[in-house]
Parts: C-alpha cells; structure tokens; sequence
C-alpha cells in the first residue's frame, strides 16, 4: 500500500461506512474499491452461513461515467476475483433491461454505466426488479462528472463520432451535462431506496480532489472519519509539467507547429535542453534535432500522444516518424526485438497502421478495427513500441495502460 491507501484502509475494510476517497490520477484508487469489495464479500459469506436456507444474495454495483472504463474494470476484476471464494461472478450491463435482470440474478458484482443503471433502477419497486433492491455497496468511481457539465465527453459514451477538430466541443458539453445529471439522479436514488427498504447501503465514492469534499461526502452519507480529500500534489509518483504554448489560431497550422515539441518530449528532451542547436529540414526554427547520442536507448520511455481526433491519430503519427526519418534514426521508437513487432504488425488490418508500427509508433481511435485496437495496446503495454498516438475520446479505453511520458496536444 502507498501512503494514501494506507490512511484509507481502516474506513474502507474496517468498517461499513460509506467513504469519500479523492486523490489525484494513479494514486491509486481502484484499490479502495477492491478494498471495500473485498469487506463485502467477507460479510455476504458470512451472512450466507448465518442464514442458510433464507440468504438472498446482495450485489456490489461499481458505477463509472464511461462504457470503455466500465469494460476494462471488468476485464480486471474478472481476472482479479474469479478465484475470491470459490470464484465471483462479474457482469457488465448491457442496457437491455430484460436481459440485464437475468444477469444480474446470479451476479455478484454489476458494472454499469450511469445511463444503464438508471434505466434499471429506475422502477426499482416492480416485484421482478428484485435484484435491483438487492444491493449492498456501490462504487461511484469517477464521481466528479456530477460537475462535468462544460467537461465534455468521451466519443464512445456521448457524441458517437469523432471529435474532429473540436468541432463538435458543443455537442460534447451539452453529452457531458446530461452525463453529470443522470450521475447525480443514481446516486442519489440509490440512498434514497435504502431509506425507504430501511436496508443500509454503503456508497463508496471515488473521485478526484474536491473543493466541496464536505458537501459530497454529506450527500453520500459519509462520515467525517471516511472522507479523504488529498491535496493534488500528492502522489506516490512525482508529476512533472512542461507547458509549450502557441500563439496560432488557425487549428491545423497549430498542431504542425506542436509536432517538433512533441517529438523532443517523446524523445525524452521536452526542454530541448539536448538538442544540437541546427536547423532542422523539416519544420524550420521551430524543429530542433534531438541528440540521439544524449539518450541511452535503454532509458527511452513509453509515451502516449493524446490529439483532439482520429484524424490527427494518422496525422502526428507519421509527422513524428518523419522527423526521427530525418534525424536519420526511422527506427528508434522500436524498443523490443523489430522481427518480433513486425510479426505482430502483420495481423493488423490497417495498412498505414501496420506500417507504423514496425517503426515503433502506433495509433488508437475509436474508429479503428477491435483486433486493431487489441495489437497495439498489447505492443505498448508490452514495451515493444514507445509511442502510441490516441483520440481524446480513447482516454479510458488505454485506463490500464501506464506511460512515463503523456503529451496533449492542441
């Protein structure tokens, strides 16, 4: 446990409280949860011991904003708990309330999204809704999108298409307020159906750090003693930013004159502290060679690349190979063995993809094939390629990929 769980871990395995956890991204989190589900595995088996013959099953229901996250929480948590008491059962809810019932009858933990927990709570007093009623802890992960109106949203749960060139940022804010609504209505049904079946449901919420922390917890019913509000500079993990402003309006010319700063932070160099002083073919002034000689390759990072859309994905992916073509080292974001890349670029159905990636650079959008998709998060996370170039609506998707190095760009 890092510091940060460990101050957690009482109110969360301890006792039956509801619980505020708001920490910054990659403190750790997703571990509270465990920790509050692992507490209530404990005391369904024991309960189911006690009663015999009359146990009900209760559920866990983990609740998050966006239907890739809710997708890789249970890839994880299926991996995670399926030999947790002789194997738990993890289900995903589809939004077809008939057959979502079914599933949940012999689940033990639900994953939805707000929007699909709404639409099966929403009745929560019809008698075959029994399984709705049967709930025993939920995990809100996520919980500040009740505020994301104005945040935007994922392409895949809100705007369905691809954003573009921030074209559809209006489209996006009006998805992401709808999202913070329905957020706000489940969570509050959920204690709001607790009182009235005099059932005690434990909310735990997981968020990032809050300026209202009180206030949510309230509205969780959390006590004082269960409420971790860090401040956003603690992290078990330093975090370092560099900002490299523009003064282009135009969108396109903006993101041109961005590559040559992405391509030094990629390359480890984000300052361009390591760069030779020369007038790069490519670019101008503007783009500075990296010194290859200044950096070991075996200290070369994984970095991701988040661009505003899927056509940009293409686009600053071949702009960066481009540059490394001209620093007269096309290959040096290739970190694992080449023939072994190459052979996994093979049963990629891109062709501009399957290129890219024998030079060490992949890209990941919405729009592209699910094999596709799977390839390229697998070479990342497995340290064969450095860089992968992603829409901004793919963000939860890559949840459990890690890198040392993230640029936005745009």
């Amino acid at each position: 446990f890092n510091a940060l769980q460990t101050q957690a871990f009482h109110a969360l395995y301890g006792t039956d409280d509801s619980a505020l956890v708001a920490a910054a991204p990659g403190c750790g989190k997703t571990l509270a949860a465990e920790l509050a589900l692992l507490r209530f595995f404990r005391q369904e088996a024991a309960r189911a011991q006690a009663e015999g013959d009359g146990y009900v099953r209760r559920r866990a229901v983990y609740i998050a904003p966006f239907a890739a996250l809710v997708r890789s929480r249970a890839r994880e948590w299926r991996r995670r708990f399926g030999a947790v008491q002789g194997g738990k059962s993890v289900v995903v809810l589809s939004g077809d309330t008939a057959g979502d019932l079914r599933r949940m009858e012999n689940a033990h933990v639900v994953l939805a999204t707000p929007a699909a927990w709404d639409g099966l709570s929403r009745r929560w007093r019809q008698r075959q809704r029994h399984a709705v009623r049967d709930v025993g802890l939920v995990i809100a992960d996520e919980l500040h999108w009740v505020g994301g109106a104005g945040l935007g949203s994922s392409a895949d749960d809100a705007t369905g298409g691809d954003a573009g060139e921030g074209e559809d940022d209006a489209g996006a804010d009006a998805a992401g307020a709808q999202l913070a609504a329905t957020y706000e209505v489940v969570v509050s049904r959920m204690r709001y159906m607790a009182a009235q079946l005099e059932r005690p449901v434990r909310i735990v919420a997981l968020s990032v750090p809050l300026s209202n922390a009180r206030d949510v917890a309230a509205w969780i019913g959390a006590p004082a003693a269960a409420v971790f509000n860090f401040h956003p500079a603690v992290r078990p993990i330093p975090l370092e930013i560099h900002i490299q402003t523009s003064t282009i309006p135009h969108f396109a010319s903006r993101m041109a004159a961005l590559v040559a700063p992405t391509y030094r932070a990629v390359c480890g160099d984000p300052t361009g502290a390591q760069r030779r002083g020369r007038r790069h073919p490519i670019g101008g002034d503007s783009a500075m060679d990296v010194d290859q000689g200044a950096i070991d390759p075996a200290e070369r990072q994984p970095a991701i690349v988040f661009v505003s859309g899927r056509r940009q994905c293409r686009t600053v992916a071949g702009e960066l190979l481009t540059l490394a073509a001209a620093d007269g080292v096309p290959a040096r974001f290739v970190l694992g063995d080449a023939a072994a890349v190459e052979r996994a670029a093979q049963g990629v159905a891109d062709r501009a993809l399957r290129g890219f990636l024998a030079f060490g650079v992949g890209y990941y959008h919405e729009a592209l094939a699910a094999g596709d998709r799977r390839v390229v998060a697998e070479l990342f996370a497995g340290g064969m390629i450095q860089v992968v170039v992603a829409s901004r609506g793919s963000c939860w998707a890559l949840d459990a990929v890690h890198a040392h190095t993230v640029v936005i760009m745009g």
